[in-house]
């Protein structure tokens, strides 16, 4: 059977429109890389214990749905500055390889500096020393209800960003090969372990 010039030009066309849907995919998926390989080498760069990264999709639980978690160990001393060094770390990964964040994790990112400013905020009024448990919930808090952030934790974060940039825009560049390496190993494994690091010469800590 000849097809019409009407169905060649629709079969042209979808096919277009899935090259295009599979490059943007694609480039997602790459970026998602550099950005948790960012967090990764932030972190343990600074002594974090990390669990694991990945890229699979998870369900936010608002109906969204956000590629990319990495998670670490609690840990036994907060320290606001250093939290905020890594979070900012993912973007300037990001940044630096793809040229613009655009990472559907960068509220997440936002939401984890905000409450390390709700950590600030809390130990200036009265030397109140939050329990770590409250962390993860308060993150949940300020990503999925951003208008619930108070002004004051608003300043205490923008202070915080201003303060680590510097010092996250220098680690990563000064680990940029192994930033590298955390984000090829992502696109082939999806998810990267402490252990998958070491059997590719990736220290605990470095």
């Amino acid at each position: 059977m000849v097809k019409s010039t009407a169905q060649k030009l629709m079969s042209s066309s979808s096919k277009r429109h899935i090259l295009s849907c599979v490059g943007e995919a694609r480039r997602k998926k790459v970026a998602t890389a550099w950005h948790e390989a960012g967090h990764v080498v932030g972190g343990i760069g600074l002594g974090f214990r990390l669990i694991w990264s990945s890229l699979k999709a998870r369900d936010l639980g608002n109906g969204e749905m956000s590629c990319g978690q990495t998670a670490w160990e609690a840990p036994t001393v907060i320290d606001p500055l250093q939290q905020t060094c890594v979070a900012l770390a993912g973007k300037v990964a990001e940044e630096k390889r793809c040229g613009t964040a655009t990472h559907d994790a960068a509220r997440d990112d936002e939401a984890v500096i905000q409450t390390y400013a709700w950590v600030c905020k809390v130990g200036r009024k009265d030397r109140y020393k939050p329990h770590a448990d409250i962390i993860p919930r308060l993150i949940a808090v300020y990503r999925e209800q951003p208008d619930r952030v108070p002004l004051q934790v608003r300043h205490i974060a923008d202070d915080l960003v201003s303060q680590a940039m510097p010092t996250t825009v220098q680690a990563v560049n000064d680990n940029w090969s192994a930033v590298e390496r955390v984000a090829n190993l992502l696109l082939k494994h999806t998810t990267v372990t402490p252990e998958l690091l070491s059997e590719n010469g990736i220290s605990w800590r470095e």
